[in-house]
């Protein structure tokens, strides 16, 4: 299972309430952060519906390769305007689309974290490339 699981540090999860965006999206509401815009998330398997952020050709096709190696029912993606190195991250919510950490599965280094409950991403100190095919068969990992 990808997933880092839980919150970080022994801190307890803030309350969060699932927003529906659309038909298909789900953002996260923390009461602790009111200001916040939440970013909303969509299951990796309605990419191409209509009301879905539309993904490059690249970003389809990783995200098909990660459907295709990461056989969950719960993998979701969210779109990030404006942030040229990542601009979408894959992750598998296995605990739900607002709660808990995972990892995103498609970090170039394999360090990079998500809290859909705060919207952010986050590197842990060491990179893991361990089970992530999909980063090296579409050379996006050349080499490793």
């Amino acid at each position: 299972m990808i997933v880092a699981g839980g919150a970080t540090c022994g801190a307890a999860e803030p309350a969060v309430t699932e927003v529906p965006v659309g038909r298909y999206g789900i953002a996260c509401k923390n009461a602790h952060l009111p200001r916040q815009s939440p970013v909303p998330s969509y299951r990796l398997r309605d990419i191409g519906k209509a009301g879905v952020p539309v993904l490059g050709t690249a970003q389809r096709r990783l995200a098909r390769s990660i459907a295709h190696d990461v056989h969950s029912q719960t993998l979701r993606f969210a779109v990030f305007p404006g942030q040229p190195a990542l601009p979408f991250i894959a992750f598998d919510a296995t605990n739900g689309p607002c709660s808990g950490v995972y990892w995103v599965l498609n970090s170039r280094f394999g360090n990079m974290y998500y809290r859909p409950s705060e919207s952010y991403t986050f590197a842990a100190p060491t990179p893991s490339f361990a089970g992530r095919p999909w980063m090296h068969e579409k050379g996006i990992i050349p080499g490793i």
